[in-house]
């Protein structure tokens, strides 16, 4: 059974601090309140969610021991026969789901890859060639495409190995999976090479000035 997911109750980043937990919970308590909800019943079910997630998150320990019940769940399922291509495709979905709630330039690149290496492991690859769902192979490969321009470009390469191995899938798709990578590719070089052309630039405009003066 998938665990609560106490990041999304709170509406913080998994990458969040605990200043920025503590602030979330006192929002969300105040907003939650029973006293508050006297008329709305599922307030208090919600607040004790709330309390829940804070007492998890608030504290390093429990953290790292939820990081590992929630985000290798996966693990879980293939282990009781639950992986389907339909299953595997619900995650990618939800996956893409918390990153459109989410700020995507706070959100953990490192847990963000070690979700979808847990999704395209090598177990999942083999049970959706197995099935031969061309259909439901191309939805997940597309979902978590969209995930490239938050991975480094490290990430990036691992990321798209593993997408290429799922078979079978519509020629759209495969070309899809080159043109996207292509994309973080160039991004990778114009983040790689940005500041020192910034830096060349300045120099050369330096020197443009200093032959002019003279």
């Amino acid at each position: 059974m998938a665990t609560k997911d106490y990041y999304q109750i709170l509406n913080v980043s998994p990458a969040a601090s605990i200043q920025e937990i503590r602030k979330a919970f006192r929002q969300l308590a105040l907003r939650y309140h029973p006293d508050r909800n006297h008329a709305d019943p599922l307030a208090a079910v919600h607040f004790r969610e709330i309390q829940e997630a804070y007492h998890t998150l608030s504290d390093k320990g429990r953290r790292s021991a939820w990081h590992y019940e929630h985000y290798y769940s996966l693990h879980k399922a293939a282990r009781t026969g639950m992986v389907t291509p339909d299953w595997i495709l619900t995650q990618s979905l939800e996956l893409q789901k918390k990153l459109s709630r989410q700020n995507q330039f706070l959100y953990d690149r490192d847990l963000l890859h070690l979700q979808i290496k847990e999704l395209l492991s090598p177990y999942h690859l083999s049970v959706l060639q197995h099935a031969n769902d061309i259909a439901t192979n191309s939805a997940i490969i597309q979902q978590l495409l969209s995930c490239l321009p938050l991975l480094s470009y490290q990430q990036a390469i691992e990321t798209v190995e593993s997408l290429s191995a799922i078979r079978p899938v519509h020629a759209a798709t495969e070309t899809s999976i080159k043109v996207r990578f292509k994309a973080r590719k160039r991004q990778w070089i114009i983040d790689r090479y940005r500041i020192p052309a910034a830096i060349l630039l300045a120099l050369l405009l330096l020197a443009v000035i200093v032959i002019s003066i003279r």
